[in-house]
């Protein structure tokens, strides 16, 4: 009888022990579980925090207003509209002509740079 209680001594105890570290494992799931669960709504309300920046900073009034200030912008005025049949042709690639009204191109582009000074210089 002795060997018979002993036995179930030694199963129960194994039993035991297997619950409890089924326990200590379950309850540092549910911690680690809390803590991510934490940091999911600290980063959803970081979300929403910067979704509302973001909206404040792109109102229209805003971009308008720093628009004016840095950009310079003038409108355009008649002289600058061209009809299609204004524009030049476009080129082959093979062909080396020269289009009218615009400076013949050197091999460092010093015509061109030329050529775009002059522009902002008339604006």
């Amino acid at each position: 009888m002795t060997r018979f209680a002993v036995t179930w001594m030694f199963v129960v105890t194994c039993a035991a022990l297997a619950v409890f570290y089924v326990s200590q494992t379950v309850e540092g799931l549910e911690r680690e579980l809390a803590l991510q669960q934490r940091t999911i709504l600290k980063q959803q309300e970081a979300i929403h925090v910067l979704k509302a920046e973001w909206s404040y900073l792109n109102r229209p009034e805003r971009i308008s207003l720093l628009a004016e200030r840095f950009l310079a912008l003038t409108p355009l005025s008649a002289d600058h509209v061209v009809s299609i049949k204004d524009l030049p042709q476009r080129l082959e690639s093979g062909d080396n002509e020269e289009v009218p009204g615009l400076p013949k191109a050197d091999s460092q582009g010093l015509a061109a740079k030329a050529t775009l000074a002059s522009m902002r210089a008339g604006e």
